[in-house]
């Protein structure tokens, strides 16, 4: 989840190989515990949020920017 939420901060396009496989894993989770997809996205944003105040924002640069 950390992954896909650096991703979308970052305006990257990712492609995921392995979904069912991934959802399946949810699935089974979450018959075990109903609140571990909220467990684990709250500390996967926590996670992600970590590494930018750590590394300081980043920005992918725009078309005029790559252009110049």
């Amino acid at each position: 989840m950390t992954a896909a939420f650096v991703a979308t901060r970052l305006r990257i396009e990712t492609h995921y190989d392995q979904n069912a496989a991934y959802l399946q894993h949810w699935i089974d989770a979450m018959k075990a515990d109903n609140r571990a997809v909220i467990k684990a996205a709250s500390m996967a944003q926590a996670a992600c949020d970590w590494m930018f105040e750590t590394a300081g924002e980043l920005e992918r640069p725009n078309a005029a920017q790559i252009a110049a």
